[in-house]
């Protein structure tokens, strides 16, 4: 009897890392991993902070100072788009530039579309009709582009990001450099925006080339479908932000 209560005394004696009686607990890692409040906060807060970078550079173009050898047209008007309306304030410019002066509220009052957060390409080109306005659809290629800034017109794009943004733009293209490689022109809140022809051509591709064009240098007859862009891209196609 004595001898097992030695035993049994022997048994209860505390061991390293014990504490009255206490042992702590030491979860598996990937428990600790997905319940660890801290860890899914400081993992959010840094894939927030990759996903705010990763839509500046998505979003943005770069502002290079154009060389002595670009081609520019001076004077026309910049308008700063307010949120989702790229399209009035792109119209803006190319309209009050070579017609009728105008501003991206009086135009976004008719065509902007507030439930799909977007202007569609077709309210762009029916705002032209209403108005009398000469204005066509093309799908287009950068000589198109060279070709109507060389006859004084400027011209607006449709541009779509990559991965994972999507979002369609459209631009104002007012300028482009030979020498550099680039084109000049207004984007969003971008007075001073620039891309080479490389990233202009792959943003462009993704809206399959959609151009708006004051037409007064030729008819020029391509399929140009319907484009829209809008935060709201997967539910609603194609409307311009």
């Amino acid at each position: 009897m004595a001898r097992m209560l030695e035993e049994r005394q022997s048994r209860l004696k505390l061991g390293p890392g014990r504490r009255n009686g206490y042992r702590p607990q030491i979860p598996h890692p990937r428990v600790a991993a997905a319940g660890d409040r801290r860890f899914d906060t400081r993992l959010s807060g840094r894939l927030l902070g990759a996903a705010a970078l990763l839509a500046f550079v998505a979003c943005s173009a770069t502002q290079t100072r154009p060389g002595p050898n670009a081609h520019l047209l001076a004077g026309v008007p910049f308008f700063s788009q307010s949120a989702r309306q790229c399209g009035p304030a792109a119209l803006a410019a190319l309209v009050s530039f070579l017609g009728p002066p105008t501003s991206p509220d009086q135009i976004a009052a008719e065509i902007y579309q507030p439930d799909s957060g977007g202007t569609s390409s077709v309210a762009m080109l029916a705002y032209g009709a209403r108005h009398q306005l000469p204005l066509q659809v093309i799908r287009g290629q950068l000589d198109d582009v060279y070709a109507e800034i060389d006859g004084g017109r400027p011209l607006i794009v449709l541009h779509r990001a990559g991965f994972p943004f999507r979002d369609y733009h459209y631009v104002v293209v007012t300028g482009y450099d030979p020498a550099a490689g680039r084109l000049y022109g207004y984007s969003g809140r971008d007075a001073q925006a620039s891309w080479t022809e490389a990233d202009f051509s792959r943003r462009w591709a993704r809206a399959d080339h959609w151009t708006l064009t004051w037409s007064g240098r030729s008819q020029i007859t391509r399929g140009a479908p319907d484009h829209r862009t809008s935060e709201q891209d997967q539910a609603n196609p194609r409307k311009g932000e």
